[in-house]
């Protein structure tokens, strides 16, 4: 394979230049550059490195610094070295395109398992160290994925004091556009906490807790991000970190119940109610007040926008305390007083139905173990923006899946999911529909709604009236059968509604009213209307996409073809006079 591997190689880069197989021939490259040798690929990063910074195309640059990043690590090690230090002079650069370059460059070696690598990233630990503090606060928004990858990597090299100073912008990534940079963000400063953890002495996360503590004096992104974050620490740690802590917590928390900002508030909400699951009922029943009263205080629009949340804290509450101790800091007239019975029927149905199927109280350990179990759980529910409008269902995604796909007669999937999966549908329905109508109109032998047969002709379908009569009457004399009776009764029916049409055509005065006995053309009549032809005025007449088929007036255009020939022949008439 590494015979062939340069020519593939070569062929496969200029692959990744179209848009169509970049993504293929990149992975495929990905695995191909491990056994191409070191000589080749020298070439092909010269030739891409002058690209990347001198290609008069902008828009192709991007594409060779792709090329730059993938080659780098398998090149020899005096090139890789000289690469490793190019990228961290450019991590300075005030581009965010070259920043975000610079990191992938170095993320790159970082992660890569060849010995060359490995030795350089064990050289030049503390170069790295000083580029992560000296473009902490200049960095891009677009270069904090490869940086925060990066940090993994090098997490447990990295002393306790730079990775204190770090927090901060870890904090602030967990509300990134991003969403792999956000699960990053949480992840790292999982293992950040666990590092101070690991010391054994009870207390030992103290430091970092009053480093997160600390961004909650900042502004309200700031804030919310540091309560997302503490959320998080203390689910994580919650057996770890002592109730004196929680206390402390929580009483910051609680100050910050009567702030304005919409986010801040939605963010002490969760963490409110992940602390009622933690802490127990002695230590949380000091603070059920201030925590009720706080959320009545909130304006209507305030609270609206996640009243689920607002709900759920309250369901946490009465399940502690019970509905009678809540509802005593809950005026009458407070929405919240209609939130909270119907908590309490809610909650009375569950015991219901516990005790008919003979189930027990479940302990509070079991009810906290119940909720949210993992990591990847609580991040999500931190990170949603539509669980405040409506609650989220736990269904399976199979489950969700099929329930949206139709399958038709023919063996059809329709994706009722789609933009046009509801109108699909339809338009599947209704001409099984029309066909059912066309087969039963053809059929020969059909069926009448009491179950006898009725064998019909294909044209003539008002002749088929004595197949509706039984066998029995053949016997009973002509006056009295049935099916003559039923012919009778439908020929009365028919002349009777032709002759109501008739009357009413003439009513309304047809053409034929206003002509000359005389001579050609029309005349007025005394009583009636002139003799045009009369419209109704509908807004739908103005409608311009109807303009070429004649408009919204059925019949208008041959109406105004008529008008036309009569004019000619009126103007011929003259000029033979």
């Amino acid at each position: 394979m590494a015979k062939f591997a340069p020519n593939y190689m070569k062929t496969l880069l200029e692959l990744y230049r179209t848009k169509e197989l970049s993504a293929n021939a990149m992975s495929a490259a990905k695995e191909l550059v491990k056994v191409t040798p070191a000589a080749k690929l020298t070439q092909y990063y010269t030739i891409a490195q002058e690209k990347a910074n001198n290609d008069p195309d902008e828009s192709m640059r991007p594409l060779y610094w792709d090329i730059v990043i993938l080659i780098v690590p398998w090149l020899e090690s005096t090139q890789v070295d000289d690469a490793f230090a190019e990228a961290l002079a450019m991590a300075r650069n005030d581009s965010a395109l070259l920043q975000k370059k610079a990191w992938r460059v170095l993320e790159q070696i970082a992660s890569c398992e060849n010995q060359v690598c490995q030795a350089i990233m064990t050289e030049n630990e503390d170069a790295i160290i000083k580029g992560f503090m000296s473009t902490l606060g200049s960095v891009a928004a677009n270069a904090r994925k490869p940086r925060i990858q990066l940090l993994d990597i090098m997490l447990s090299r990295v002393s306790m004091d730079s990775l204190n100073a770090l927090i901060s912008e870890l904090v602030l990534c967990t509300k990134d556009k991003n969403a792999i940079t956000r699960a990053l963000s949480y992840t790292v400063l999982t293992k950040i906490a666990a590092r101070y953890v690991s010391n054994g002495e009870e207390g030992a996360i103290l430091p970092f807790m009053q480093t997160l503590l600390q961004g909650l004096t900042g502004n309200p992104l700031t804030v919310s991000c540091t309560l997302n974050v503490l959320n998080i620490s203390l689910h994580e740690f919650r057996r770890e970190i002592p109730s004196e802590i929680h206390e402390m917590v929580l009483d910051n928390v609680l100050l910050l119940m009567g702030s304005n900002a919409r986010e801040i508030l939605k963010a002490t909400v969760s963490f409110l109610i992940t602390l009622t699951k933690i802490l127990d009922r002695d230590t949380l029943a000091v603070h059920v007040e201030k925590i009720v009263t706080s959320v009545v205080n909130w304006k209507k629009e305030t609270r609206n926008p996640f009243r689920v949340k607002v709900r759920r804290l309250l369901e946490r509450l009465i399940k502690k305390f019970g509905f009678e101790i809540v509802v005593k800091f809950v005026p009458e007239g407070s929405p919240l007083a209609k939130m909270l019975a119907n908590a309490k029927k809610i909650r009375a149905r569950n015991e219901r139905k516990r005790a008919e199927q003979g189930a027990a109280e479940e302990s509070e350990d079991e009810e906290y173990r119940d909720a949210d179990q993992n990591l990847d759980d609580l991040i999500n529910e931190t990170d949603s923006e539509d669980d405040d409008d409506q609650p989220r269902a736990k269904k399976s995604k199979s489950k969700k899946f099929t329930d949206q796909l139709m399958e038709t007669e023919d063996g059809e999937v329709v994706d009722l999911s789609a933009a046009h999966g509801a109108i699909s549908s339809a338009q599947v329905r209704s001409k099984k529909q029309r066909k059912q109508k066309s087969n039963d109109s053809d059929d020969e032998i059909g069926s009448a709604p009491d179950g006898r047969i009725i064998v019909r002709e294909k044209k003539n379908y008002k002749e088929d009236m004595d197949m509706l009569s039984s066998d029995d009457e053949e016997g009973l004399p002509e006056n009295i059968r049935m099916s003559d009776q039923k012919i009778a009764m439908n020929e009365k029916s028919e002349r009777g509604t032709k002759g109501k049409k008739r009357e009413a055509d003439s009513s309304l005065g047809g053409g034929e009213v206003y002509q000359s006995k005389k001579a050609k053309g029309d005349v007025k009549r005394k009583n009636k209307h002139d003799p045009y032809s009369y419209l109704p005025l509908r807004k739908d007449m103005l409608n311009k996409r109807k303009k070429h088929s004649g408009g919204a007036v059925p019949g208008l255009k041959n109406i105004v073809q008529g008008a036309k020939k009569g004019a000619q022949k009126g103007r011929k008439n003259r000029t033979r006079k």
